[in-house]
C-alpha cells in the first residue's frame, strides 16, 4: 500500500517548481545583458551607402559627413502611405510618428572606399519609435537641420495633416545673405538635407534602418586668386562678394512630400525652390547704395557670401563657399532660364578712393566663355556643387606720346615802336 503524499512536501515541491520556471522565464537583461541596451522593438537609425551625403564637414574618403550631435527630424508612416495624406480608413492615425528628433551620437571613420556612417539616437525617452504588432511596417521621411526661421514650423502633429502642411515657404528671411554665416539668426548657415525610406521596415528587418540624405541646395565653391596689382586683400572689412542674375528671387519653400521621386518634368529632386507665393525680391543686383560705397543685403538684391578670409596678411588666394536655392529646374534639365548671372567683387573699403568692382560672367548670354563652352550655368540643380576658379586682375595702364608743335602767331613783319 502506498503512502499518500506529504502536503508539506508537495509544497516545498511546487514552490521549487515555480522559482525554476521564474528562473527560465527571466529577460536577457536580468542574467547579465546590459540593461541600458536598446529596445530590440525600438526603432534605430544610421546614414549608409556608397551615395550618402550629409553635412559641410568631409570624411577621410573626401565626402560630406555628419557631425556628433547634428539633429534630425523623421517621420513615420505605414508603409504604403505617403506623409501628409489621411490614413485614418485603415488605420488609427496615433501610429504615426510625426517629426520625432534624433541625435546624432557617433560617426564611423570613412576608408579609402566607404563615407562616413552616423548613428543616432532618439533625443530624450519622448522621441523614441517603437515597430507595430502584426507584422506592420513603416517607410521614413527624415530632414536636416530641425532648427532656423524655416524648420521650427515643422508640424508635430498627433493626427494626420494634410499634405500641405508639410509644405514651409519663407519670403522673409535673408538667406541669400550669407556674409556672416556664424552670427546672423535669421538665416541656416550651411546645408538643408532631407531623406526617404520607402522600403518596408518592420521589426523583422535589419537594423539599424540606413536614411541616405540628399542635398536640397546647390553649392556655389569660388576659387579666387587676386593678382598683386591690386595689393593687400585681408578680411572681411575689404571684400564683399555677391551673385545675382535675371531667374534668381529671394525667398524659397521646402516640400517634404516631394521627396519621395523626383519632379516629372525636371529630372531631379524638388523639395527646395524658389518661391512663387507674395511678391519675392528679384537678386537682379539692383542697388539703393550711394555711389562709390560698398553694397551691402539692405540695399542691394543678390546672393552675398562669406567674405575673403583674414590670414593676417595679404590674401592673394581664396576659396570661398555658399549655398543656391534650385532655380531654372522647371524646364527639362539643360533648357533652364537663368541668364546674365554675375559674381561681383567689391575689394576696398567703402566709400575710400580705394574701392573697387570686378565682375565675372557666369553665363554666355551676359559675354561671359569659358574655354568655348556656352550657357555654363543655364540653372541651379539641386545636390550639384558648382565650381568656378576666377582671376582678379588689373590691366596696368601704359602711355605714348607726342609733343603738339607751337601754334606760332607771328606779328614780326611790321615793327612796333616804343616811344
Amino acid at each position: 500500500m502506498l503512502n499518500k503524499p506529504n502536503k508539506m512536501i508537495m509544497k516545498k515541491s511546487l514552490i521549487l517548481a515555480v522559482a525554476s520556471l521564474a528562473v527560465i522565464g527571466c529577460s536577457k537583461r536580468e542574467i547579465g545583458v546590459d540593461p541600458n541596451a536598446a529596445d530590440p522593438n525600438e526603432v534605430r537609425f544610421s546614414t549608409g551607402g556608397a551615395t550618402v551625403t550629409s553635412k559641410v564637414t568631409t570624411d577621410a574618403a573626401g565626402k560630406s559627413a555628419f557631425e556628433n550631435n547634428d539633429l534630425i527630424g523623421v517621420y513615420a508612416v505605414l508603409d504604403g502611405k505617403k506623409l501628409g495624406t489621411d490614413a485614418s480608413a485603415a488605420f488609427p492615425t496615433t501610429l504615426q510618428y510625426l517629426n520625432k528628433k534624433f541625435k546624432v551620437t557617433s560617426v564611423k571613420a570613412a576608408t579609402s572606399t566607404d563615407p562616413a556612417v552616423a548613428t543616432f539616437t532618439a533625443n530624450g525617452t519622448s522621441e523614441k519609435m517603437y515597430y507595430l504588432a502584426g507584422d506592420q511596417a513603416w517607410n521614413y521621411y527624415a530632414y536636416y537641420p530641425t532648427t532656423g526661421t524655416l524648420f521650427s514650423g515643422m508640424p508635430t502633429l498627433t493626427t494626420a495633416a494634410a499634405a500641405a502642411q508639410f509644405v514651409k515657404t519663407d519670403n522673409t528671411n535673408t538667406f541669400y545673405n550669407q556674409t556672416a554665416l556664424s552670427t546672423s539668426s535669421s538665416l541656416y548657415p550651411g546645408p538643408i538635407m532631407f531623406a526617404y525610406h520607402g522600403t518596408a521596415d518592420k521589426a523583422s528587418s535589419t537594423h539599424p534602418v540606413n536614411l541616405t540624405f540628399k542635398h536640397a541646395l546647390a553649392k556655389l565653391t569660388l576659387d579666387v586668386t587676386v593678382a598683386n596689382s591690386i595689393g593687400s586683400v585681408s578680411g572681411a572689412s575689404d571684400a564683399t562678394i555677391m551673385m545675382y542674375g535675371d531667374g534668381l528671387t529671394e525667398g524659397l519653400t521646402f516640400d517634404l512630400t516631394k521627396a519621395t521621386a523626383v519632379g516629372a518634368a525636371s529630372g531631379v529632386y524638388e523639395v527646395i525652390s524658389q518661391t512663387t507665393t507674395g511678391s519675392p525680391a528679384n537678386l537682379d543686383g539692383t542697388t539703393t547704395a550711394s555711389a562709390g560705397a560698398t553694397p551691402t543685403p539692405a540695399d542691394t538684391k543678390a546672393y552675398f557670401f562669406e567674405a575673403i578670409p583674414d590670414a593676417g596678411g595679404d590674401v592673394q588666394h581664396f576659396t570661398v563657399t555658399g549655398y543656391l536655392v534650385p532655380a531654372g529646374c522647371v524646364a527639362a534639365p539643360g533648357t533652364g532660364t537663368l541668364k546674365n548671372v554675375e559674381i561681383k567683387f567689391y575689394i576696398g573699403a567703402s566709400g575710400s578712393m580705394n574701392l573697387q568692382a570686378y565682375t565675372a560672367k557666369l553665363d554666355e548670354t551676359a559675354g561671359g566663355s569659358i574655354s568655348g563652352k556656352t550657357n555654363y550655368l543655364p540653372q541651379i540643380e539641386p545636390g550639384k556643387e558648382y565650381k568656378f576658379k576666377i582671376e582678379l586682375k588689373q590691366h596696368e595702364v601704359t602711355f605714348t606720346g607726342t609733343i603738339e608743335d607751337w601754334d606760332v602767331v607771328d606779328n614780326t613783319s611790321t615793327p612796333i615802336p616804343a616811344e
